[in-house]
């Protein structure tokens, strides 16, 4: 299934930072590839996303998803290793959206 690539559409647009960029297009399109649907699902965890975000909280670092509303990735406040299951970034892959 093809990956929509299409800003105006993507329901991440307003928190994503490649969305005026042309970078953000497959290579066969000119771009370099960094739209987040366009990675390897299976390799693409939280380290590696671009919606992950180092926030302090009561003075501690803690690491947020703005993909999932700025919610704790982890309860400890930490990446997880394995990829969330209610990720919407992943779901909308699965989806083509």
């Amino acid at each position: 299934m093809k990956v929509n690539t299409n800003c105006d559409v993507c329901q991440f647009a307003f928190i994503c930072p490649n969305k005026f960029s042309d970078v953000r297009l497959p290579n066969k399109e000119g771009g370099l590839g960094f739209c987040p649907k366009l990675w390897d699902i299976y390799r693409m965890d939280c380290w590696d996303c671009i919606f992950r975000n180092r926030v302090n909280r009561d003075g501690d670092a803690v690491y947020v998803c703005r993909a999932m509303a700025n919610s704790k990735l982890a309860p400890d406040g930490s990446v997880p290793i394995e990829k969330p299951k209610g990720c919407p970034l992943l779901l909308a892959k699965r989806k083509g959206l």
